[in-house]
This record gives C-alpha cells, structure tokens and sequence, in this order.
C-alpha cells in the first residue's frame, strides 16, 4: 500500500496476520458499491476526485489484505515502521546470512574453475535456496501466530528481518538464474 493509509481500518478490522479474505471480500464489494465513481457521475469535479481517490485507496487495502506476504508487510510498516531506515536509507534489523553469501561466492568460484560440474552445482545450490526460504516461511508463520495470540511486537521485530531475508533469498535467486543463463549460452556458444 502506498502512504500511511491502514488497510486494517479501512475495512474495519484488528491489525493481524491472519485475515478473513472472504469477509474482506464480501466487505469489499459492499464498499466498493458506495464509493465508486460512477454513483458521482454528475457532482462536482473535486467529489468525483475525491470518490476516484477512495476507490484506489480500498482496492490498494484489498490488494493488501487479500495477500498474505503483503498483509505481513503492511503489518508491520503500521506498527514497527518501514523496512528501510529513512534517515540512511538502509534496511534495519537482521544482517545478511553470511552462511548463503559465502556459500554463493564459493559456487561463483567453483563453476568458473570447474564448468562440468556446474549444472550440479547449481542445482544443489538452488535445493539450499529452497529449502532455506521454506525454513523462514515457517519461522515468519509461527511468529504470525504468536504475535496474533499476544500482541507480543518482539514478533513484528523477527519478522521485519525475516523480510529481509526473503528480499535476499529472492535477489540470490535471480543471480543464480541468470549465472545459470550465461553459463547456458556460453556452452552453447562454445
């Protein structure tokens, strides 16, 4: 969602993960029907503005809140803050695991040194890529559901670094398609 709107009030609801989607949707419906800007047609041009504005505003809040990963998001933005530090610009909370950095430079190394056993490599690094995502999955899944049970924000502070991480899994995931890609060709070209 862009700016500080809060797609919880929007629809009426407590601020937590686990959202009813067919209530939003249902609720969705409803006030779509009231704000939408065909019903100002013939009003001013500021009502009908201002009736545009509010549709993009609640479908921005459904988008949100019918999306697990982007309700986590919003979530947490409302409460703990945004992602990036404003003042530097710079993400906050957990580092980088340095465990994947340097097992991707290590595969980096080894495929420049050792082409015929590159695929393999690759593959297996993917398996770890993988499995190491499901593993943050299931750790941002329980600390959900604590912080639902408890309000407990120490959660919101795990997540916000689960985050993180999965921006830099998906990151990690692009470059190893693409060393992947260049590999592909090169062997192709050769």
């Amino acid at each position: 969602m862009t700016g500080l709107s809060d797609a919880f009030a929007l629809f009426g609801l407590e601020r937590r993960f686990s959202v009813d989607r067919p209530a939003v949707q249902t609720q969705y419906y409803a006030l779509s029907r009231e704000c939408h800007p065909d019903r100002v047609t013939g009003q001013s041009p500021a009502a009908q503005l201002e009736s545009a504005r509010r549709m993009s505003e609640l479908n921005d809040a459904y988008r949100t809140l019918m999306d697990p990963h982007r309700t986590r998001e919003h979530l947490i933005a409302l409460v703990v803050g945004p992602l990036a530090n404003s003042e530097t610009g710079k993400k906050t909370g957990t580092a980088l695991p340095l465990e994947l950095a340097e097992a991707w430079f290590d595969l980096q190394e080894k495929v420049l040194e050792d082409a015929a056993t590159a695929s393999g490599r690759i593959a297996a690094f993917e398996a770890d890529l993988r499995a190491w995502a499901s593993r943050l999955e299931e750790t941002a899944l329980a600390a959900e559901q604590v912080y639902d049970r408890s309000g407990d924000r120490d959660q919101l502070t795990v997540l916000q670094g689960i985050l993180q991480q999965q921006s830099y899994l998906t990151s990690l995931t692009r470059d190893v398609a693409q060393l992947s890609a260049r590999l592909r060709i090169k062997r192709e070209g050769a």
